[in-house]
């Protein structure tokens, strides 16, 4: 199936009534000053036929002038598709769009195709209605200390200190080496859409004296609500801070109506992280991601990408059969 995407630089009004419909985190108007924050440029795609609206992040990236199919997840209309049509509808985009490449990021999957330039391990609760807290001893266990450690030391409340929610996500990403993907700018965009939309929520958990242990930022997007982002301090990862900041998000994704909770994806060189998302799911199965390209340079690209991800789809055969289990 084929759709005519509407590509603007400005909302029209079909799109402004499909968003504001119920939330879209990462489609609202708002969500601009976020992508911006990163290096990105926003186009603002619409569908008569799927009566649905994405927000294209866009970026040059030497010769190519790349796109990003909602940032940093499509969507559950996305997920909801099968393979065949979302890549269909991914590809008429790109081109409407005049991108040589389109990445289109998928949750919630529960297998990983050849054709895909990555794939990563991703837990979620799939029913929130069904999910109860205290149906996993391990959880009651670390919940119970969690709350010792911090009573009277610590006070979970609303909102973000920026300048130390990035501290804290610079030191967590180069204690494993990664590359910092967010700016200073990015967290305060964070803090201020969240203090205008009810799609964002931040939460914090600081010490006696102010200083911050622990953040988390929560995204609503159609009936699925996304565990965004996270840190702990030295001494909010000793004292359990992460099993309250997820306990509280929990609480405010059913007061949301939102159906599903994912815990987003993990990187196959962090166990532990997975196995804390796993502690606080039912499910899990893959984040995957396809490019589409749209020009003869976009589809040398695509090529190069899904040879660069070979060894993520082959994490992914090997852990199939553990998935959405």
């Amino acid at each position: 199936m084929t759709s005519a995407w509407e590509i603007s630089t400005k909302p029209g009004e079909a799109y402004l009534q499909w968003v504001s419909a119920r939330h879209h985190a990462f489609a609202e108007p708002g969500w601009t000053r976020a992508l911006a924050a990163i290096g990105a440029q926003p186009l603002f795609a619409w569908s008569a036929t799927l009566e649905s609206g994405v927000l294209v992040a866009c970026m040059r990236r030497g010769p190519f002038r790349l796109g990003i199919c909602g940032h940093p997840v499509a969507g559950p209309r996305w997920d909801a598709m099968s393979d065949t049509e979302a890549k269909t509808q991914a590809e008429s985009l790109c081109a409407a769009a005049k991108l040589d490449l389109l990445r289109l990021n998928r949750s919630m999957l529960t297998s990983v195709d050849n054709r895909a330039s990555g794939a990563r391990m991703e837990f979620w609760i799939d029913d929130l209605a069904e999910w109860r807290d205290d149906a996993s001893r391990r959880r009651r266990k670390d919940l119970a200390f969690a709350r010792r450690a911090t009573a009277g030391r610590a006070q979970l409340s609303e909102g973000l200190d920026p300048s130390a929610a990035f501290a804290l996500y610079a030191a967590t990403v180069d204690r494993h080496a990664g590359n910092r993907r967010y700016t200073p700018a990015y967290f305060v965009a964070l803090q201020d859409l969240a203090r205008e939309s009810a799609a964002l929520r931040c939460l914090s958990v600081t010490d006696a004296g102010g200083g911050l242990l622990g953040f988390a930022v929560l995204a609503f997007h159609g009936r699925v609500a996304y565990y965004l982002h996270g840190g702990a301090s030295p001494e909010g990862r000793r004292a359990g801070v992460s099993d309250l900041l997820l306990e509280a998000m929990l609480v405010a994704t059913r007061d949301s109506g939102c159906r599903r909770f994912s815990l987003m994806a993990s990187p196959w060189d962090q166990p532990g992280l997975s196995a804390f998302k796993e502690k606080w799911s039912d499910r899990r199965g893959f984040a995957v991601t396809h490019d589409l390209a749209a020009s003869v340079v976009g589809r040398l690209a695509c090529g190069w990408l899904r040879h660069k991800g070979r060894g993520d789809r082959r994490l992914a055969v090997e852990n199939a059969g553990t998935a959405a289990r």
